[in-house]
């Protein structure tokens, strides 16, 4: 064990060897189907992905070949480019490894044989070897190897700077820090971690180099190579210029680059920072400092106590670094925010690759050379180095043992298979085939393949009103899709355009989506299952109903869900694992969600053609395969009552309840889960399609909720309501006045709802006269009831718009009677804080913006927490030139309630603006434009006066 190996193998054969079967192992694992995590990397690397590259050029660069591969290889060479990557920086941990110092202590110096620092004893390929196995094997290192999501080379360039200090510690050519600068700088471009990175690297530089590193000619080379390697910020932006993406000046591209580094250094928390450099360089940093030869006392009791201390102190931390290798809880890879933390893995292992080699040298046998310190016994000596040994054989094959099933789900064929079956439900004629989902477009086009991906158009949905998604169509498309330019007063493409589009499509193909959808396209259209996709059919009804599945469409479903159920389901539910965290990232788990949502979707039609037994199969499949399906776990609820006796769904169960809070909102619900068939939900989701003016959307569910409860005031109402919005009012008249005779022991707030339908309805039809009599009948039978004040000024407002559209001298008249009937109601109810809220509002649409002030002013006092009425109060402040007034209101909303309300900004920049402060009106413009949509008017009026007080200030 004493005699010096050849040290030319350790350091220079033996790395090599470790990366090609470190290779050898991540190709016969490489990920050759697309899986959720290759998908979008792949769309992006081949240009599926439609958005300008604006960040990592490095990146960009090195996977530029695999746009000249067939299309069928693309995926294995994109992936292949990562294993190459990540067998390359286990090289260079092994070289970094095998150059690391092992004189620190004066227990490793009293083993040290020859004047250098290295590892000389027989084992020195152990802790080589161990390093490279912990780092090869770990699962966030293994799956980046296998999966090409571009950290990994982020790493091959961060190894490759270790290497360079360590290399110049060695033979302290400055060849090696030349390198080092380039590489460095070149690297930040790629990986905003290097920033981070670059405090340690400079302190190590300065450590290693002394006062040398002070020297002036060194600096200059050193930052102008740096400034070389930046210049690669430069690539994508003149690369954008030219290219098929989003059209972004060259600025404005260099800009989203920076910014999206910005972003993530300021928003990374520092605890973490603080624990990733714990585990990363405290190890390191004990190999860094060269430490005396005794501490204090130099007895020999004090002496031993110091050795004892010593190795305690390094097997802590070789134990907590193996630790860290297997994820625990407090691993870098539980941190999330979508990284991969590779270079702390890389570093862990540099450390594990020291600390092993600490206990072989120290425990290696042979005399030693310090007289304050005896042998240890050889059985000791053997006993340590065993454990170290076998110890590292026993990690490493834990740990392969442990992540190699990891690999196979992360690589498992699921997202493919699925994206198979869509493409075999595609017609075979030309179809013009939507999603809103990109992972699914993409997993789609990367299974058809060149040929078949051209004959159909595949359009992501959320990208189709962008006038630059428009380009990349026509360009992709040819004249197979229509040019469409922005209409005049929109700031994207219209719907009804996009609409259009689609109808001229469906002369010569079909119209397919990929999965279940809902919003603007589904007023004119509705979807019928074919396969595993659906087609879009125009709907041929006034009032949007849907047709109802009929046995022959039910029939050949049947035989499609039946192909899955005996194979792909069973697969994915074996892979799902049974804990929510652990589902969030799990392959398995996204694409099961997928049919879990295509299942619910089915059940719920199943349930509308009467067929509740059978859809009751189709829930409890969906939730076999979503477990967080809370659509299907309340469908399955409300099946099983209606089922058991006709009754419907009273409360949820306090699992649907935990189920329903992990989604934020009714529109990630529906997108995520699917629909829900269960009366109050149907009534949730029509209110929210009227928001949006999608009423033959809301007519159909509420249809569905009074099929539950055909007899129910509120939704009856609700139905002849969607009608009037959807500008039928004869239709809304016949459904309402059945109402009215049964509305009279309702609750006020109905009756006041129904007279308000049956009025607006007349209005609509032309009978001014008999809504102000309806509604005016309901003010005196509901005296104190708001809602009746309400809906007649409302009224009175209406017919004041319409008249002056018209150009007719009385269109004052109707506000004047507005402001009567809330004065009358201020008169009867004077603390009335809703009344003088809504009287301030009508007072400032009439240009009365002291009187507004005035009742505002009262609403604040009967209400201090009224935030509506101050920044009312505030509005018409600012538009009667109140400046000092209106900014203190704003200021105050500031501190007391908001800090994200555009509207606020608006006002304080209008202010500053007014007053010549072009500072201020620079900062409060600046922090409108975070806040306010970006596409709207006013928006773009800031935008402009944005750059006017830049210009000023």
């Amino acid at each position: 064990m004493e005699t010096t190996p050849p040290r030319s193998f350790v350091r220079s054969i033996l790395p090599w060897i470790v990366a090609a079967v470190m290779l050898l192992v991540y190709l016969v694992t490489l990920d050759t189907v697309v899986t959720v995590q290759s998908v979008a990397p792949l769309a992006r690397a081949t240009g599926m992905d439609w958005h300008g590259t604006y960040t990592q050029p490095l990146n960009w660069l090195a996977t530029l070949p695999v746009r000249v591969l067939p299309a069928g290889w693309q995926l294995v060479g994109l992936n292949f480019i990562s294993a190459l990557c990540a067998a390359l920086s286990l090289a260079l941990l092994a070289r970094c490894v095998a150059l690391l110092p092992h004189d620190r202590t004066q227990l490793q110096r009293d083993k040290l044989d020859g004047e250098d620092s290295f590892l000389n004893i027989r084992l020195a390929w152990v802790p080589v070897v161990f390093a490279v196995l912990i780092c090869g094997l770990q699962r966030t290192f293994w799956e980046h190897a296998i999966i090409n999501m571009g950290e990994a080379l982020d790493l091959l360039l961060f190894a490759y700077c270790v290497r360079c200090l360590l290399e110049y510690r060695v033979d302290e050519r400055d060849a090696w820090l030349n390198k080092l600068a380039f590489v460095y700088g070149a690297a930040i471009t790629n990986n905003f971690a290097m920033i981070v990175f670059f405090p340690a690297v400079l302190v190590a530089l300065v450590w290693i180099k002394g006062l040398r590193f002070f020297r002036f000619n060194f600096m200059v080379r050193s930052f102008l190579l740096g400034l070389a390697g930046l210049s690669f910020y430069l690539l994508l932006p003149l690369v954008q210029l030219g290219g098929e993406g989003e059209s972004l000046t060259f600025w404005q591209a260099l800009k989203t680059n920076l910014l999206y580094q910005k972003q993530f250094l300021v928003g990374f928390p520092r605890w973490r920072a603080a624990w990733i450099g714990l585990y990363a360089f405290l190890p390191l940093l004990l190999a860094g400092i060269r430490w005396p030869s005794s501490f204090g006392d130099t007895s020999p009791v004090g002496s031993a106590f110091t050795n004892i201390f010593a190795q305690l102190l390094h097997a802590g931390l070789l134990a907590f670094c193996i630790y860290i290798a297997f994820d625990p809880p407090a691993a870098p890879r539980e941190f999330g925010l979508g990284l991969a933390y590779l270079p702390c893995y890389f570093l862990g292992a540099l450390s594990i690759g020291y600390l092993s080699g600490f206990f072989l040298t120290v425990f290696s046998g042979g005399p030693v050379k310090s007289r304050r310190r005896s042998g240890v016994p050889p059985l000791v000596n053997y006993a340590v180095t065993a454990v170290v040994v076998v110890g590292a054989l026993i990690a490493t094959g834990l740990l392969a043992a442990r992540n190699y099933p990891k690999m196979r789900e992360a690589t498992a064929p699921m997202l493919h298979d699925y994206a198979t079956a869509l493409a075999q439900s595609l017609p075979e004629k030309p179809a013009l085939v939507l999603s809103d989902d990109p992972t699914r477009l993409y997993a789609l086009a990367a299974v058809l393949g060149g040929e078949a991906r051209a004959k159909h158009v595949l359009i992501e949905t959320a990208s189709l009103p962008n006038p630059a998604y428009q380009a990349y169509l026509r360009r992709q498309y040819g004249d197979r899709w229509p040019k469409l330019e922005i209409e005049k007063g929109y700031i994207a493409i219209n719907p009804a355009q996009l609409l259009k589009a689609f109808t001229a499509f469906a002369r010569t193909g079909e119209l397919l989506y990929l999965h279940p959808s809902f919003g603007y396209y589904f007023e004119t259209h509705y979807l019928e299952p074919r396969g595993h996709v659906y087609v879009m059919k125009p709907l041929l009804t006034a009032s949007g109903e849907r047709p109802v599945p009929g046995a022959a469409l039910i029939g050949e479903q049947e035989k499609a869900w039946n192909q899955l159920a005996g194979k792909t389901w069973p697969a994915l539910q074996a892979i799902i694992p049974t804990e929510a965290a652990e589902r969030f990232n799990n392959n398995g788990a996204y694409v099961g969600a997928y049919y879990s949502r295509a299942l619910d979707w089915w059940g719920v039609e199943l349930q509308r053609a009467g067929r509740f037994d059978e859809a009751a199969k189709f829930f409890k499949e969906a939730l076999a395969l979503n477990p967080d399906n809370a659509a299907a776990m309340i469908n399955l609820e409300g099946n099983i009552l209606w089922r058991d006796g006709r009754k419907r769904l009273p409360k949820l169960s306090k699992a649907a309840e935990e189920k329903l809070q992990s989604y934020r909102g009714l529109d990630n619900l529906f997108n995520l889960c699917g629909p829900i068939d269960v009366p109050d939900f149907c009534m949730e989701f029509a209110s929210l399609y009227v928001q949006s003016g999608l009423y033959r959307e809301a007519s159909h569910l509420i249809a569905r909720a009074l099929y539950y409860a055909p007899d129910e005031m509120i939704y009856l109402s609700a139905r002849a309501n969607v009608e009037l919005l959807a500008g039928r009012p004869a239709r809304a008249l016949e459904l309402v006045a059945p109402l009215r005779a049964r509305a009279a022991n309702a609750e006020p707030g109905l009756q006041i709802e129904i007279e308000r339908i049956t009025a607006f309805a007349e209005y609509e039809q032309g009978n001014f006269s008999a809504a102000e009599k309806i509604l005016g009948a309901t003010v005196r039978k509901f005296p104190d009831q708001d809602y009746a004040y309400n809906v007649l000024s409302q009224l009175y407002v209406s017919q004041s718009l319409k008249l002056r559209a018209a150009g007719d001298a009385q269109a004052g008249a109707p506000l004047t009677n507005a402001l009567q009937v809330i004065a009358g109601q201020i008169k009867r109810q004077p603390q009335n804080p809703s009344a003088r809220f809504n009287y301030g509002n009508l007072l400032m649409f009439v240009g009365d913006h002291a009187g507004s002030v005035a009742e505002f002013t009262a609403v604040i006092k009967l209400q201090k927490d009224n935030s509506a009425a101050l920044l009312n109060r505030a509005i018409a402040q600012l538009q009667s030139k109140q400046y000092d007034a209106a900014g203190r209101d704003y200021r105050e909303l500031l501190d007391r309630f908001t800090s994200t309300d555009f509207r606020v900004y608006y006002g304080l920049g209008e202010i500053a603006y007014q007053k010549q402060d072009w500072k201020a009106a620079k900062d409060h413009y600046a922090q409108y434009l975070k806040y306010a949509p970006a596409g709207s008017a006013e928006a773009q009026t800031i935008r402009q006066r944005l750059a006017e007080v830049k210009k000023k200030s």
